[in-house]
């Protein structure tokens, strides 16, 4: 499976498990009320694209940074405060989309100044 996108039916969350689809590229899971996304999440190394806007997660994995394949992020629409410093170790050609979050550390102008933010 490259591609999991799953129906507007809100799960209550995403199972752990989800760590040992290892040949996932796509996961698309916005506007599913989901509060956090498992630590799990960070194992499948090359996915490509993450788009969990439209959600109420607060906090995200620590070792988002071990995502190095992403070429999408988006987690705008969301209630996260905190990018966490793992975020440094993303690629360089990543466009992340983070607006319309309450965000706090690191700051906006941080965030920014990654290339292809869209923080508005």
């Amino acid at each position: 499976m490259q591609a999991l996108t799953p129906s507007r039916r809100p799960p209550p969350q995403v199972p752990s498990l989800i760590g040992t689809m290892l040949t996932l590229r796509h996961l698309l899971l916005y506007s599913n009320q989901l509060v956090d996304l498992p630590t799990s999440l960070c194992l499948i190394t090359g996915l490509e694209v993450l788009d969990v806007h439209k959600n109420m997660i607060t906090v995200l994995p620590l070792d988002m940074g071990k995502l190095t394949a992403l070429k999408k992020l988006d987690i705008s629409e969301n209630k996260i405060i905190e990018l966490p410093i793992s975020f440094c170790e993303l690629s360089d050609e990543i466009t992340l989309s983070c607006g319309r979050n309450p965000l706090e550390k690191p700051g906006i102008e941080q965030a920014r100044q990654l290339e292809d933010v869209d923080c508005h």
